[in-house]
């Protein structure tokens, strides 16, 4: 059995261009995440690298006190190189699995994108 849906033209034509929008966001943004390149000036906080390795920020706070894991104050707060927890990741330092670390590159790409109003 088929099913039909009627709608208004007005209506149609508008989800057509909204759906034309989307299409164009695609296709301009995704050299973005393609050609991404992560440089060590990406710092993240405590909470944000907790968060991509599913650990707690204890957890963290312990890579820190023994050693482990590079880090910076600035402001009273610890702040971290993405690429040095990707490092870090690599050397078995840090397990994680290191999708997880793609996975958030590629989600913070697409919040800043958001961010600056290129949508």
């Amino acid at each position: 059995m088929t099913e039909v849906i009627v709608m208004e033209s007005a209506a149609y034509q508008k989800m057509i261009g909204q759906i034309a929008k989307i299409a164009e966001f695609i296709t301009k943004n995704e050299h973005k995440l393609q050609d991404c390149d992560f440089d060590d000036d990406v710092w993240l906080d405590s909470q944000e690298v907790a968060d991509m390795l599913h650990i707690s920020t204890r957890t963290l706070q312990r890579l820190r006190s023994d050693g482990l894991v590079e880090y910076s104050v600035f402001r009273r707060k610890c702040l971290y190189k993405l690429s040095e927890i990707e490092k870090k990741v690599r050397e078995k330092v840090i397990t994680c699995e290191p999708h997880l670390i793609d996975v958030y590159k590629k989600n913070r790409l697409l919040d800043v994108t958001k961010d600056t109003g290129n949508e």
